[in-house]
């Protein structure tokens, strides 16, 4: 079965192998977009993106070099 959320990605055989969506806490999603959904809560952006996503995946580094340029208090 794909990733809903990204259609790029195999979901794992065994579902809680794959990440919960943050979304509905009912959809299970691929690891990479479980990621990038967290990401996005942690940086105040939260889920406002249709499925399937259009944009690359975000990664912790990325969020880093993002807050870094941009001097956000911690």
């Amino acid at each position: 079965m794909i990733c809903p959320r990204c259609q790029l990605t195999e979901l794992e055989d065994e579902l809680a192998q794959n990440a919960l969506s943050r979304l509905d806490n009912d959809t299970y999603v691929c690891s990479p977009c479980g990621s990038d959904e967290s990401i996005l809560d942690v940086a105040g952006v939260g889920q406002r993106e249709s499925w399937p996503i259009k944009r690359p995946l975000m990664d912790w580094e990325m969020l880093m070099t993002f807050t870094k340029s941009v001097d956000v208090e911690r």
